[in-house]
């Protein structure tokens, strides 16, 4: 007997479970499965042999007996397709599908077992790709079914009896929101209550512009650009003193050309207009070049960053130095991060400043503190080094960082 606790097998006979062998016709082999006493369960014992061949088969007994279920084969001449090796393995189901599949045995059929000539029809013997396909046929089956179903719904929703009577209004089938011819207007006249009534094509046609005629009245019109305002414009009236006191012609306008100088010499707009509306040809120009004298000029600023370079000697003691700048005319501020290795120097200089400096005082003069140590930088005139220095030598710890901002005059 081989025994499983649910899939894996935990006892049989001598090795790899050999058996259904002897001199007999028929041997009968047990199986007992721990776990599993629900009768409701089939069960299938599927046989692949050494040439690739399969057969499943239904065993002749399962009995279950509370803790498990014991299952009987009395092995048949057409059960076994050729002598040898063969795997085995048990699967049981019930009406909802797979329940459980045991692991694989190996087993050996003796050559004194008849073995069954399979040019014969085999009614016990099936292939798993034919149970497959059984499975798969029963699965399109399942959905043939429930559209059926769907079809039988549809069918009950389109019954006849639901449907209206023939009628002559449109209340008689079923219809209560269709046009009312009653609430059509074809002028304005005939319009008793807004919210209900709507206009005919007539009515849109009569009271309405269409395309053509939107064009047609825009042509006569001029356009709020530079250059509308013509001579001619003004000589056939179509900018009057009237539109002008109005505001038709703004300063806009005139600033940009609308209005000439040719049209106020021929008093086609006088002088008081101009006044009135706070633009003179002089004091145009005079205000605009004030006004752009004193704006902010972006060309004259400029923004950046780079990298100082440490003089050799001062190598050893600089692990990085770097900065970033912006300049106003001729007026540059210098922001400097300087990371040191450790050790001690009275001395370190740099060169690659973003501009040449231009001071006329004594650099040595210039003089910046940080929370450290006051410290003495002197910036090389007619040149872009700078130097940090003190009366004694300075000791620095390993990453100390020392931050400055600098201004000074350029070219």
């Amino acid at each position: 007997m081989i025994i499983y606790e649910m899939k894996k097998p935990i006892e049989c006979y001598d090795t790899d479970c050999v058996g259904v062998t002897g001199d007999n016709i028929a041997y009968t082999q047990y199986f007992y499965i721990k776990g599993v006493s629900d009768d409701s369960i089939s069960y299938t014992l599927h046989l692949r042999f050494a040439d690739g061949s399969v057969n499943s088969i239904t065993p002749d007994n399962a009995v279950p007996d509370g803790e498990g279920t014991e299952i009987r084969w009395i092995v048949k001449k057409n059960d076994i397709f050729k002598h040898g090796y063969f795997e085995l393995q048990i699967e049981g189901r019930n009406k909802f599908g797979l329940v459980f599949q045991t692991e694989i045995v190996r087993l050996y059929a003796d050559e004194s077992l008849p073995v069954e000539d399979r040019e014969y029809a085999n009614p016990n013997s099936e292939t798993v790709r034919l149970r497959g396909e059984a499975y798969a046929a029963l699965e399109e089956m399942k959905k043939q079914q429930a559209q059926i179903e769907e079809n039988v719904e549809k069918i009950k929703q389109t019954d006849l009896d639901n449907k209206a009577d023939k009628a002559t209004t449109l209340a008689g089938y079923g219809i209560t929101d269709g046009e009312n011819i009653g609430n059509k207007v074809v002028d304005k006249s005939k319009i008793t209550d807004e919210s209900a009534n709507y206009p005919s094509i007539g009515y849109l046609h009569d009271y309405y512009y269409d395309y053509s005629e939107v064009d047609e009245a825009l042509s006569g019109k001029l356009d709020n650009t530079s250059g509308a305002v013509k001579t001619d414009n003004i000589a056939n009236k179509a900018v009057t003193n009237e539109k002008i006191a109005n505001g038709a012609i703004t300063a806009l306008k005139l600033a940009n050309g609308a209005v000439s100088g040719s049209n106020i010499g021929q008093n086609q707009i006088s002088t008081n207009h101009l006044q009135n509306g706070a633009v003179t040809t002089d004091k145009l120009a005079d205000e605009v070049k004030t006004g752009i004298s004193s704006k902010y000029d972006s060309s004259n600023v400029e923004t950046g960053s780079g990298t100082l370079t440490p003089y050799t000697t001062s190598a050893d003691i600089v692990k990085s130095a770097d900065f970033t700048y912006q300049r106003v005319g001729r007026v540059v501020t210098v922001n400097v991060n300087i990371v040191f290795n450790a050790g001690a120097k009275s001395q370190v200089m740099f060169t690659n400043l973003p501009y040449v400096c231009k001071n006329t005082v004594n650099p040595r003069e210039l003089c910046v503190s940080n929370s450290k140590v006051s410290r003495i930088w002197a910036i090389n005139k007619n040149n872009t080094t700078l130097s940090i220095f003190s009366d004694s030598s300075l000791s620095y710890a390993d990453g100390e960082t020392l931050a400055y901002t600098l201004s000074y005059l350029i070219s």
